[in-house]
C-alpha cells in the first residue's frame, strides 16, 4: 500500500485541491458513509456553506467522528478553504444523488 504523507508546506496544492487540509476534509466528507449522510442531511436543512456546515457539525460534538478519522481532523481548521469546500458540498448534495448502497 502506498504511504501518503503530508506536504511540508500546508499551503501548496495537493491532489487537485488548493492545499492538503482542504483535500483531506473533502476526502473525508466524500468517503466516510456516516459523515456523508450527516452532511447530506444538514445540507438539506439549508446549511449549504462550509461555515454553516462546520457550525452544525460542532453541535454534534464528536458523535459524528468515526474510526476513519484517526487523526481527528478539525473542520474548523483555518487552512481549509471554505469556498472550495462549499463547492464540494454543492457538487455532492445540490443535485439528486442515488442512495448509497453497500457492496
Amino acid at each position: 500500500m502506498k504511504n501518503i504523507t503530508k506536504p511540508k508546506d500546508r499551503e501548496e496544492p495537493y491532489n487537485g485541491y488548493s492545499n492538503y487540509a482542504t483535500w483531506r476534509a473533502a476526502t473525508y466528507v466524500q468517503n466516510d458513509e456516516h459523515l456523508y449522510d450527516l452532511c447530506k442531511s444538514i445540507y438539506a436543512d439549508g446549511y449549504t456553506s462550509w461555515g454553516a456546515m462546520v457550525c452544525k457539525l460542532k453541535e454534534y460534538g464528536t458523535k459524528w467522528q468515526s474510526i476513519n478519522n484517526p487523526n481527528e481532523l478539525r473542520f474548523g481548521d483555518s487552512t481549509i478553504r471554505a469556498k472550495e469546500m462549499t463547492k464540494v458540498l454543492q457538487d455532492l448534495f445540490s443535485k439528486p444523488n442515488e442512495p448509497r448502497t453497500k457492496k
